[in-house]
This record gives C-alpha cells, sequence and structure tokens, in this order.
C-alpha cells in the first residue's frame, strides 16, 4: 500500500513539472478518442460528460465545443489550471468545470450525476488492480441509467471498442481473475454502459 502511494506521490511530482515545463503539450487539437466518444455521446443522448485525467484539456475542451457540459477531472492542479485559461480564452468556460482530484479516491460526484465518462490513457498510469476496480465502481455509481464511459489505453483504436449494453464491464471477469498489480484484462476495458 505505501508503495503505491509512493508510486501515485511520484506521478503526481512528474505531472506537475510537465504541465509546467510544456504548457499545452499535447496541442489544442482532440485526440481521436475524444472525437468518437463525442460521437458516441452525441449518439446516446448524452449532455453532462465526466472527464477523469483531463489534464490540460483538450478533450474536455473539444467535447465542450460540441456541446457538452464537461467535469473535468486531473490530479494536476497545474495542468487544470491550464484547461480553465483555455476554456475561458476559447469561450466555453461556462461549459467546463474543474476538480483537482485523484482517481484511488471517491469520485466527488453525487449517485447518478453524469450522461457519460470519458478517459483517454487513464488507465496507463500506476494503478493497481484493486484501484482499477473501485474506480470501475464509482464510475458505475455516478452514471445514469444508460450512461456510457469511453475510454483508451494503448494499443487499440477506438474503432476496435466492442460494444456492451449489458451493464457489465466488459473486462470485469478478466479483471477478477487478475491478480498482479497491474490490469491485464483481455480485451482491454473500453466501453461501459450504465443498467
Amino acid at each position: 500500500m505505501a508503495e503505491e502511494k509512493d508510486l501515485g506521490e511520484a506521478q503526481l511530482a512528474h505531472w506537475q513539472d510537465t504541465y509546467a515545463a510544456h504548457p499545452g503539450m499535447y496541442g489544442a487539437h482532440p485526440s481521436a478518442p475524444a472525437v468518437h466518444a463525442a460521437r458516441v455521446f452525441h449518439t446516446a443522448g448524452a449532455r453532462d460528460v465526466l472527464e477523469l485525467g483531463a489534464g490540460h484539456g483538450r478533450d474536455a475542451l473539444f467535447l465542450a465545443r460540441e456541446g457538452f457540459l464537461v467535469q473535468a477531472t486531473d490530479f494536476s492542479a497545474t495542468g487544470l489550471g491550464q484547461l480553465r485559461a483555455a476554456a475561458r480564452a476559447q469561450g466555453v468556460a461556462e461549459r467546463v468545470t474543474t476538480l483537482v482530484h485523484d482517481v484511488r479516491d471517491q469520485l466527488p460526484v453525487p449517485d447518478a450525476s453524469v450522461d457519460a465518462v470519458f478517459a483517454h490513457m487513464l488507465l496507463c498510469m500506476a494503478l493497481s488492480t484493486s484501484e482499477i476496480h473501485t474506480l470501475v465502481g464509482e464510475v458505475r455509481r455516478v452514471l445514469r441509467p444508460g450512461g456510457v464511459m469511453r475510454h483508451r489505453r494503448r494499443g487499440r483504436s477506438p474503432s476496435s471498442k466492442a460494444k456492451t449494453s449489458s451493464g457489465t464491464h466488459p473486462s470485469a471477469s478478466a479483471l477478477t481473475r487478475s491478480r498482479g498489480k497491474k490490469c491485464t484484462a483481455k480485451p482491454p476495458c473500453s466501453q461501459m454502459s450504465s443498467p
């Protein structure tokens, strides 16, 4: 447990320093997974989107420009500061709220309060299988009935994601079988629908 905490603190320090040294390091254009997620969210009739691991906000800003109300969370206050400044400059500040939050902690969002959850590369961070299980449970808790989660991890294109309509996490059984420190689910977690 102490090792996981130390790793989390090291990651936080890394991202704070990285965003400070390289503002807007990923550019202003949205990621391909965010573009794909916006299509999925529009099709699902989503309005409120929670982004986990928003960083400096290129995807949150895109989702706001697409008409969604976005709650952007990240554990880097530096990245979120850049996101807020960009939202003001782009005229979408009223569509974006930010919150410093570590996904290892309970999501500071009420039950059944968002239509969609988006995370780009978040599950590639130093999260244990237990922490991923907890996070998935939290996402289920905050999604409204019929809500959807989209996330991207290394090695998969957004178009290869399987749709899950049953409400079960697509890799829940693989995650349950995993006993290692990192998620080894096959296929990777890609989309979750709320029952």
